[in-house]
């Protein structure tokens, strides 16, 4: 089911391309994102390879990997935060950008990289020191997205954390299960209200730059509605935002500012790739976490009902060997939520 839904995720974004009117920009991006075929073919072949080959006999070379790429992440986004960045960047936002060009981008990344990290602690085969380093790392990654001012970031980790704690508390009993349940979906429930100016969290939440991204979002679902099975162009958005945004952007942000994205992936993908690409992205989405949801809840029973180490050992296997199909969730979730 993997491959089928990949190769109709391919097979759209060709169908994509032929219609393009910007055949350039369609196969290798616009100027500032490069999302064009030639990215998502890349990625396609990239998640494929993950997916077969991941399993257990490669955790530790994997944590590894990780841990040297976020130290690296971390550090150098901690030194831009200093002024001590060796490149001089123009960069009109904050000076956290890492490796990845922009603040939002830089802080989703390294909250990724922070619930992995943080939640490998209680992975059984892992050493002591190698647990303490990955906790004080995690740590030290919050404290660089917190510096970032890229409330994404935060956000992202916060959910990746508790959905982690919920699962923990599962296996402890109904006791502990339920009530980090609801706190967990208050609290969720809060952050989104506060994100859109509603309730007790909007001074620590909100950003005007969520704002921007309705007017981005209802352009795009202009530009869907009326190009519905063809979309009008792979990353061709920058090209038409301004033919379909409201005329009240004009007024509030000046006629001047423009997007090249909407700023939601799943808009994104059925405004310039038409019906069918956005539903094949959105049936991979709901396919990840439909295979996450069942693998935790399966997993989760086993461990409940079995104390041993080799339950231990199957439940480990069991959750990490969905670990690229998390990290691929997430990376929706977060490039969906407002930046």
């Amino acid at each position: 089911k993997v491959v089928q839904l990949i190769l109709f995720f391919l097979f759209s974004n060709l169908l994509a391309l032929f219609f393009s009117e910007v055949k350039y920009t369609a196969l290798f991006g616009d100027n500032l994102r490069r999302n064009g075929m030639l990215s998502y073919l890349s990625l396609s072949i990239l998640f494929l390879i993950v997916y077969r080959t991941f399993n257990l006999s490669v955790l530790k070379f994997f944590y590894r990997s990780l841990f040297i790429v976020a130290l690296l992440e971390g550090t150098y986004g901690f030194a831009q935060h200093l002024g001590k960045d060796f490149i001089k960047w123009q960069n009109q936002y904050s000076p956290i950008i890492g490796t990845v060009g922009n603040p939002n981008f830089s802080a989703a990344l390294m909250s990724i990289f922070a619930v992995l990290l943080i939640t490998g602690i209680f992975i059984d085969t892992f050493n002591k020191v190698f647990k303490i380093a990955m906790l004080f790392l995690g740590c030290f990654l919050v404290v660089v997205i917190y510096f970032s001012d890229a409330k994404q970031g935060l956000l992202s980790f916060i959910i990746g954390i508790g959905t982690f704690s919920v699962l923990y508390c599962r296996k402890l009993g109904k006791q502990f299960f339920y009530p980090a349940l609801m706190g967990f979906i208050g609290v969720l429930v809060l952050g989104i209200l506060g994100i859109f100016q509603r309730g007790p969290l909007v001074e620590t939440l909100y950003k005007p730059s969520v704002s921007l991204r309705g007017f981005y979002w209802r352009a795009g679902l202009k530009m869907f509605t009326n190009n519905i099975l063809t979309g009008i162009g792979l990353d061709n958005y920058v090209d038409y935002f301004r033919f379909y945004r409201e005329p009240e952007f004009g007024f509030r942000q000046g006629f001047q500012l423009t997007s090249s994205n909407a700023h939601n992936v799943f808009i994104q993908q059925f405004a310039t790739g038409g019906l069918f690409l956005g539903l094949s992205y959105l049936f991979i989405v709901v396919f990840i976490f439909y295979k996450v949801l069942k693998s935790i809840k399966s997993a989760s029973e086993k461990f409940i009902f079995s104390r041993d180490s080799t339950v231990k050992s199957s439940l480990s296997h069991e959750i990490l060997s969905k670990l690229e199909e998390t990290i691929f969730a997430n990376s929706a979730i977060s490039t969906s939520l407002p930046m």
